[in-house]
Order: structure tokens, then C-alpha cells, then sequence
């Protein structure tokens, strides 16, 4: 008979602490009590309250909070069958190397579970004297995967602890990784000079000078720190890539720059590095966001107000509204609050919509607004106080230059109720593109130059700018005369950032995220396929982040105005920028279309320990430079298509998508542009 009595003991997370496999609903699990015992057996159910009356007496709540109405001792809660299995007791040290902070993507439970079972089939299949069919060492790997995981976890955090520690910036600082399921972590870190260094160690920041050091990066999941960079004026914040599914990025500042951080660990691994003049002060709020911490405002959309005491483990998100090609805008609500917004495009990856069902479950649901061509939206309100459910909810609407309304969250009240809400616009998205075009071209006049000018004022709105193309001639060669065109983009000082980019090019993906880097004056992707110890042309010109500047125009202005042979707009930027740009990665953001045809694939993937996958390749690119002079000149250049000659699954699959390539670039522009002139196709 239950107790009325009887002590609560809650369950905080749907997840088995040992093998660390998310728990479905009627899984047989026991909940642990203390450090040597467990409940009863008894089957999961969420929001659910198992008495245990056997053994202890004790009401297991499985509420899968942190915070619970009961405010019970907190238990952790296993598989049975993995509770049988363990190797070791399970201690506190175990625990806290494998307590999830927060909850990851759902892609991360499929990689975890996919690599495991890859390996142990691989590992089966060896071992098998006479071998075994793929397919059978699958199913027998599927049955041991759990198994697995628990060894591995209770082996990891059997190793030598580490401790909380001081580090201090003005020696050099040395650090020690630790890998968890091919997920590389920072396992220890700490000053020290070059004659005490241990064994495992490298080197990861020379020694800083006191006070030059204002900025902490720290890149951290689910089980602790990834990554570490610091940022000073003189040395700014670079990367090998700019947003990794599940990384989370948060920034500690000290105007007067760092001396010394501290560290604490889970005893395998690091798990927060914080200001030390904070140890005996209030610590600063933590906010997390997919890329290096950008400067931006948090406010309070219930008060519209900044907080008096910014909020502290929030993990943000951003969308980009209005941006080229966006067909709609989906928003996850539960009518009370908005957990997340994404513009929607074509070739979008679409799996973030079971990320958040996933995470929000039942209580989500995603409502759609379609935007038509050349169709933008004007204003962003909220609407804020109507109580549906005994909350003040909190909604937004989206209004559109076609005088369209979407309201995200739950509908109106009746028209007498009206005091009981209020709409308040909290943004004015930019509404108006600006065309740059050569001064030659007539706007409206009857040719073809003309009517496209007309078509882009009066159906997108956009501010026509004529423009001097920017040329130098050469009796040699007229391929690239005009090329210095592009470096208008550092004359724009109307807008923060510009970001140029070659048309001769397919946007694959949003690259929002590249107006958030650090100040730089230019940032710029390698050019790959060129030698990299050629400092004159290493940086690639195709795609560069510009922050406008009178100054920096003048410098640019000099050097087109001096250029020798040969020296053209990727020339200039490189001779002038070498030392100061921010190189940003190659793999997202300069795939050329010429490794689809197998050339420069070995520096594209810059190791020889991978191979050419033309569909991981597409998968990770944002952006697509056409590049295939001499078999093609440009993507608007008609050209016989010819079958392409191919010996094995990837070539063939490379040279499809090459011919898909140009044929969607023409689609495109034959949409958009209609029938050309002859000289233009």
C-alpha cells in the first residue's frame, strides 16, 4: 500500500546513465538510491510515479526535469539489463563525467548508436575465423551495442582524474584531449614551461602578454569543452569551421584583459573556464550560441526591456528574414512560448524539424507561412497578455509588403477582449535591396539589360545604383579587366559588412552566420587548389566578407591603379590582406565544380586519409563556384552536353551531379531572366 509519507526521489533525465541511450516509454529500468543500491524493477513511464513498497519505501518520480514540483533528491536511472551488465560499481566520478548538461540534437543519439554498431560488426567480422555475411555480423553487432557503450563509459572514467586548477595566460599553455566516442574533449589544461611538460601533452597557446588578452572563446557539448581560442585587437579569432551541430559556443570578456582562468573538471575532462576574478563575485550569465559568441542584445520580449540580470544558460538561434530565394517561414510554439524560427529554402536540410519534435515532443507545433516570389516581410510583432492557459502567453505575427499577417502562437481573443493583449513591433527587417548594375545599362528602355532593371525595382523592390565598372585594359589578355569591379563592395560604407560574392556561382545554403565574425577587414576562404605557399594568390577572391571603409577603398583604389601583368582582383586582396584577413574554411564556402570532375579533390580534402565522396562533399558546401575552364567557359554559356566517361559509384555519381550543376543553374536563369539574346547564352 502506498505511503502518503514516502519520499520522493525524482528522475531528471529520459536517459540510461550507463550506456547513456535515451529511454523509451515501457523500458524495464531500476533507478538508483545510492551509491551501492537500486530500486525494484519497474517499467518507464514519463510523468509517471513508480512506489516502490519491495525495497525501500520510495516514490520514484519520472518526472525528466531539473526542477520539480516534489523537489525530490534527484536519482539516476539505468537500463536493468545495463545495471547487470556494468563492469565496476558505479561511483560519482562516473557519474559526473557522463552527466549531459543539457540535451543533444537528436542526430547525435544515431551517430553514437551508428559507430558503435559499425565498429563492433567490423570487429566481429575479423574475428570469425571462417567469416561471416555482413548483414548477419549487423544484426549480432544490434544486440551488443548497449553493452558496449556501458564498457566504454565505465573504462573512460576509470582513468587518471584531473583537477580544478588555476591557469595562467602569461606562460605558455599546454593541453591534454581526451577522446569519447571520436568526439575529441579537452581532458586537462595548465601552464607550464617547456622543460615540464608530460607525456600526451601540446602545446595550444604560446604565453600572452598581461592585459592583451580580452576575449575567451569556449566551445563546449553536451559533456563538456571542445575547443578553447582566445581573441585579442591584434590577433583576431580564426577556426577550422564555423558551426558544428551541437557545439556551443559562449564568451567570457575582461576589458582589461585576462591574466589567469580558471578550470573545472568532471575528472576526466573540462567542464567550465571561467574569469578567476569571479571565484568570490556573481558569475557572469552564460549564453551559448552555434557560432563564436556574436555581439548582440538580449531583451525580454514580455517587457521589451533588456533583463536587469541576464538570463544564464540560454542557448540561442538566429534565422535570416528576407533572405534570396526564402519560400517560408516555419515556427515551433505551444501557444504560451516560441521555441524556435527558420527561414525555408530550396535544398534545405529539413532535419531540424525532428530535432525540435524530438526535444519539445507533444507539446510543439509547427505552423508554416509561405512567402510568394517577391513577397518580403515588413515588420515583426508581438503579441503579448491574452491568458489561454492561466500563463500570459506570448506570440508573434509576421506582416508582409503584401499586407499579410501570420500570427505564430495561439489565435485572437474575441474583439471584446481586446484590452487583455497588445501588439508591439519589435523589428523592421530590411525591405529594400540594392542593385548595383553598370552605368551603360538603361532601366526600362526596350532591350533586355533594361527590362530585367524594371523587373528587379518594381517585383523586388529593389534600389537601383548605377556603377563605373572598374577596368584596366590589357592588349594580352581581356579574360579579367573587369574583375576589379568587385572590390566596390569595400567602398559600401552605407552598410556594417558586405558579403561579395562571384555570380558565376549556386547558393546552396544560408551563410547568415558569416556577417557574425569577428571584426576583420576582409575574410576569405583558402584557394585550394592553388599553391598555398604562393602568398600572392592563396586567398580566394570568389566569396569575401568586406567591412567598407574609406580608408581601406583608398588602399584598394592605389593598388588597381598601379597593377602590374597579371595582377587582378584576387591579386590585390591578397598582396594587401595576406596578414590580416580571416581565413575562413574551403569545404563549406569554395567548393568549385571541377572536383566533380576528380580534379584538385586531394587539396580540396587537404589529408590523404580521405576519400573523394561527391555527396558528403555537396552536403557540406554552401556555396558552389562554376570552374571548369577549359571544358567550360561560364554556367550561362550554352554547351553540347556530352556523356561523361565514368569507372566506379563515385566518378559516375560526380559526374551527375556536375551535369545537374549547369542544367539547374540554366533553369534558374531562364526563370528569372526569361529567353536571352544570343551573345549572352
Amino acid at each position: 500500500m502506498e505511503d502518503d509519507d514516502a519520499p520522493y526521489y525524482c528522475i531528471p533525465q529520459a536517459r540510461c546513465r550507463l550506456c547513456q541511450f535515451e529511454l523509451e516509454e515501457g523500458e524495464v529500468v531500476v533507478a538508483g538510491v545510492d551509491d551501492q543500491r537500486v530500486s525494484s524493477e519497474f517499467l518507464f513511464f514519463r510523468n509517471t510515479t513508480f512506489y516502490d513498497d519491495d525495497i525501500f519505501g520510495i516514490k520514484f518520480h519520472m518526472c525528466c526535469r531539473n526542477t520539480c514540483r516534489f523537489r525530490g533528491r534527484q536519482s539516476p536511472c539505468y537500463h536493468s539489463k545495463c545495471h547487470d551488465f556494468r563492469l565496476y560499481t558505479i561511483s560519482s566520478k562516473f557519474l559526473a563525467t557522463t552527466k549531459y548538461s543539457f540535451r543533444p540534437p537528436t542526430n547525435e543519439e544515431y551517430r553514437r548508436w551508428d559507430r558503435t554498431l559499425r565498429i563492433l560488426a567490423e570487429r566481429l567480422k575479423a574475428s570469425w575465423a571462417k567469416g561471416l555475411p555482413d548483414e548477419l555480423c549487423q544484426i549480432i553487432a544490434g544486440f551488443l551495442v548497449r553493452e558496449c557503450a556501458v564498457i566504454t563509459a565505465q573504462e573512460l572514467a576509470d582513468q587518471d582524474s584531473t583537477t580544478n586548477s588555476i591557469v595562467d595566460l602569461s606562460h605558455n599553455v599546454y593541453v591534454r584531449y581526451v577522446m569519447i566516442d571520436d568526439i575529441r574533449y579537452i581532458g586537462s589544461l595548465r601552464s607550464s614551461s617547456p622543460s615540464e611538460v608530460k607525456a600526451g601533452e601540446r602545446l595550444l597557446l604560446h604565453a600572452q602578454t598581461i592585459g592583451t588578452t580580452l576575449n575567451v572563446y569556449i566551445g563546449e557539448d553536451h559533456l563538456g569543452i571542445r575547443q578553447l581560442q582566445l581573441s585579442s585587437p591584434s590577433n583576431a579569432l580564426s577556426r577550422s569551421d564555423l558551426s558544428t551541430p551541437g557545439l556551443w559556443w559562449r564568451k567570457l570578456s575582461e576589458p582589461c584583459g585576462f591574466s589567469k582562468v580558471g578550470i573545472r573538471t568532471d575528472g576526466l575532462k573540462l567542464r567550465d573556464i571561467f574569469n578567476n576574478k569571479e571565484q568570490n563575485a556573481t558569475p557572469s550569465a552564460r549564453i551559448s550560441w552555434p557560432i563564436p559568441a556574436p555581439t548582440a542584445t538580449i531583451i525580454d520580449l514580455a517587457s521589451l526591456q533588456r533583463p536587469q540580470k541576464e538570463p544564464s544558460g540560454l542557448r540561442m538561434s538566429f534565422f535570416e528574414c528576407n533572405a534570396a530565394r526564402t519560400s517560408g517561414y516555419s515556427v515551433a510554439t505551444n501557444g504560451v512560448i516560441t521555441a524556435t524560427i527558420h527561414a525555408l529554402g530550396p535544398n534545405m536540410d529539413l532535419t531540424f524539424y525532428k530535432g525540435v519534435d524530438s526535444f519539445f515532443g507533444w507539446s510543439m507545433v509547427w505552423i508554416y507561412m509561405p512567402i510568394d516570389q517577391g513577397e518580403y516581410v515588413t515588420e515583426i510583432c508581438r503579441r503579448y497578455g491574452f491568458r489561454h492557459t492561466g500563463l500570459d502567453s506570448l506570440g508573434l505575427s509576421f506582416t508582409t509588403n503584401q499586407e499579410r499577417t501570420t500570427l505564430f502562437g495561439c489565435y485572437l481573443p474575441p474583439p471584446s477582449s481586446k484590452a487583455e493583449y497588445q501588439f508591439e513591433r519589435i523589428h523592421t527587417p530590411p525591405k529594400n535591396r540594392l542593385l548595383m548594375y553598370p552605368s551603360s545599362f538603361r532601366p526600362g528602355e526596350d532591350s533586355k539589360d533594361g527590362e530585367l532593371l524594371e523587373k528587379a525595382r518594381v517585383l523586388y523592390g529593389a534600389i537601383l545604383n548605377p556603377i563605373q565598372v572598374q577596368r584596366r585594359d590589357n592588349p594580352s589578355d581581356d579574360t579579367w579587366v573587369k574583375s576589379y569591379t568587385k572590390l566596390l563592395a569595400f567602398n559600401q560604407t552605407q552598410y556594417d559588412r558586405v558579403l561579395s560574392l562571384d555570380s558565376d556561382a549556386t547558393i546552396l545554403q544560408t551563410m547568415d552566420e558569416l556577417f557574425l565574425l569577428p571584426p576583420c577587414p576582409v575574410a576569405m576562404p583558402r584557394a585550394y587548389w592553388l599553391d598555398q605557399s604562393n602568398r600572392a594568390s592563396a586567398l580566394s577572391s570568389q566569396l569575401m566578407l568586406v567591412k567598407p571603409s574609406t580608408a581601406e577603398f583608398e588602399r584598394i583604389t592605389q593598388a588597381i591603379n598601379s597593377a602590374g601583368k597579371g595582377q587582378y582582383d584576387r591579386e590585390i586582396v591578397n598582396n594587401i590582406y595576406k596578414d590580416t584577413a580571416l581565413i575562413i574554411p574551403h569545404r563549406p564556402y569554395n567548393l568549385l565544380t571541377q572536383a566533380f570532375r576528380g580534379v584538385e579533390t586531394a587539396n580540396y580534402l587537404g589529408n590523404d586519409k580521405e576519400q573523394w565522396n561527391p555527396d558528403k562533399g555537396l552536403k557540406k558546401a554552401k556555396y558552389l563556384h562554376f570552374s571548369d575552364w577549359p571544358v567550360r567557359k561560364k554556367p550561362w554559356r550554352e554547351w553540347k552536353e556530352e556523356k561523361l566517361e565514368c569507372d566506379d559509384e563515385y566518378t559516375c555519381r560526380s559526374n551527375e551531379l556536375w551535369l545537374q550543376f549547369y542544367s539547374d543553374f540554366a533553369k534558374r536563369r531562364e526563370e528569372i531572366c526569361g529567353d536571352m539574346p544570343e551573345e549572352d547564352r
